[in-house]
């Protein structure tokens, strides 16, 4: 039995409406897909540039550590220096409230003998490993500082206290100006070793 012509086409029609629908069903899918992989791609980017920004950034770091560490070598303070605190870093920490300082590390201890003594027995030490004088900061204090700098523009800062007057400040028995210079210049001597390869921080 022929079909009427009206309903043939009405098939047709229909037909061609679900061809319509699973193309546009595919489509869809393939956009999603793309999409799916665009982002993908993205986030694989990102944490690639993200692992090798951080392994740089350790590399760097290490260097830097290195750096230090070599310098304190070089000075190669001997057992009659005892260490009692060790803050050595290689990464660059700038100061919050000034953008043009950076921390320092620090090597701290203590010496058997003056004041005057041990500045004079570090600063030999400091200039054996490359360093000139660059300055000093509070020679007439209880505190006095002494900078110096290499060719490669890295600073030690060396600062000493008497053991006496330390202890006065570390427990607060006496504030103010020191003037007992029995107690400023007396042995033992506590230093202060200070290496930072981006400036004078003080």
């Amino acid at each position: 039995m022929t079909l009427p012509y009206t309903v043939l086409m009405v098939k047709k029609s229909a037909s061609k409406h679900i061809s319509h629908n699973k193309t546009h069903i595919l489509l869809k899918k393939s956009l999603a897909i793309y999409a799916f992989l665009v982002f993908l791609a993205f986030i694989l980017i990102s944490l690639s540039a993200l692992a090798v920004s951080n392994v740089r950034e350790a590399y760097v770091n290490q260097q830097r550590y290195n750096k230090i560490v070599a310098v304190y070598e070089k000075i190669n303070l001997d057992q009659s220096y005892s260490k009692v605190r060790t803050n050595i870093f290689g990464d660059k920490r700038v100061y919050a409230w000034d953008n043009d300082r950076t921390e320092s590390s620090s090597v701290e201890g203590g010496h058997n003998d003056t004041p005057a003594n041990t500045i004079a027995s570090i600063s030999a030490k400091i200039l054996a490993a490359g360093f000139t004088q660059a300055g000093s900061a509070y020679e007439d204090s209880a505190s006095p500082q002494y900078y110096f700098k290499n060719n490669d523009g890295v600073y030690v800062r060396l600062q000493v206290t008497s053991a006496t007057v330390q202890n006065q400040l570390l427990y607060a028995t006496q504030q103010g100006d020191f003037s007992d210079n029995a107690a400023i210049e007396s042995a033992p001597t506590y230093y202060v070793l200070k290496v930072n390869l981006d400036d004078n921080n003080e």
